[in-house]
């Protein structure tokens, strides 16, 4: 039986120091639909974690599979 891990939720200032990316260029990139929209809880803007270093991932499998095909 696989183990689940419990839900984290991170915040702006979470996401900008994984991918490196600045608070406004995640703003942008999520009103562009380039990058996940937060939940919105209480006032506050919510990623889950799972799903932000999903993304961080996708970009890693993307390169890899457009270097493969070069």
């Amino acid at each position: 039986m696989k183990e689940e891990k419990p839900l984290k939720l991170i915040r702006i200032g979470d996401i900008s120091y994984k991918t490196t990316m600045s608070e406004s260029t995640i703003w942008m990139k999520v009103a562009k639909g380039e990058f996940i929209a937060p939940a919105k809880m209480g006032g506050l803007a919510v990623w889950k974690e799972s799903d932000v270093d999903a993304w961080i991932e996708s970009l890693f499998d993307k390169k890899d599979k457009d270097v493969q095909e070069t």
